[in-house]
């Protein structure tokens, strides 16, 4: 979740990714990791007198943007990559932003290689809201909408 209220969250599991990758490394796990954010915005908005600027889409960040066993310095790597920053849209489309992650054009264009045929995915999203994501063409919410429980409880996937 790269929204304006992140920035302890992506600390957070910044300081605490040396643990996590250790289970995997004594478990000598053959994984690929990779980041994305929440915002799936596709064009600028300005609301409220803030500008948001067209999010990530999907695309997995950083460089490199696949971690594996084999990368050089992956713990180093997953700070820089997690550290997504708090200027992302207000809305957290954490499921819309996997859905884009694992299917074309990303997954065969800037997230090439990520997914590889027999292996096990996870999917792990960090957020301090409940999934907005939205079905396909749905209207953008308005900002009173997208804080309000009773319309999002009524405007789900």
């Amino acid at each position: 979740d790269d929204s304006g209220s992140m920035q302890d969250e992506q600390t957070k599991l910044a300081n605490d990714f040396q643990q996590f990758i250790q289970y995997f490394d004594n478990l000598h796990l053959d994984y690929h990791l990779g980041i994305t954010t929440t915002d799936d915005l596709d064009h600028v908005v300005t609301e409220g007198g803030n500008t948001y600027q067209p999010g990530e889409q999907g695309k997995l960040v950083g460089v490199p943007n696949i971690l594996t066993p084999t990368t050089q310095n992956v713990s180093a790597d997953f700070v820089a990559n997690v550290n997504v920053g708090i200027n992302g849209w207000r809305v957290e489309r954490g499921l819309e932003g996997a859905k884009l992650a694992l299917s074309d054009p990303m997954a065969s264009g800037a997230n090439a290689g990520f997914l590889r045929p027999n292996a096990i995915l996870a999917v792990i999203i960090v957020s301090d809201e409940d999934d907005q994501s939205l079905p396909y063409g749905s209207p953008e919410p308005t900002s009173q909408q997208a804080d309000d429980p009773a319309w999002r409880a009524a405007n789900r996937c």
